[in-house]
């Protein structure tokens, strides 16, 4: 999959080929994916959504907005993939 990075915190402007075979979880969301590499990525990631942020200003955690609208549905995903993985 082609696409672009864009970060307006520091400025990444760029065209990627984007490998999900990279990563070991993930989770659809709607028509996107949430892709983590680690345990400890999915925890983390589990973490956030699990809290009430709706937003960060650290750029690795912004996220499109259907995530945030499927945050429940996203940490039980998670949790899921926790279990099958203990």
């Amino acid at each position: 999959m082609e696409g672009d990075v864009r970060c307006l915190q520091c400025g990444l402007n760029k065209s990627i080929v984007f490998n999900e075979g990279l990563y070991y979880y993930k989770v659809p969301v709607g028509e996107r994916s949430l892709f983590a590499r680690t345990r400890q990525d999915v925890l983390h990631l589990r973490d956030y959504f699990e809290s009430d942020r709706s937003s960060s200003s650290e750029p690795e955690f912004d996220f499109p907005t259907v995530f945030y609208q499927h945050r429940r549905f996203i940490v039980e995903r998670l949790n899921d993939l926790l279990d099958q993985t203990d």
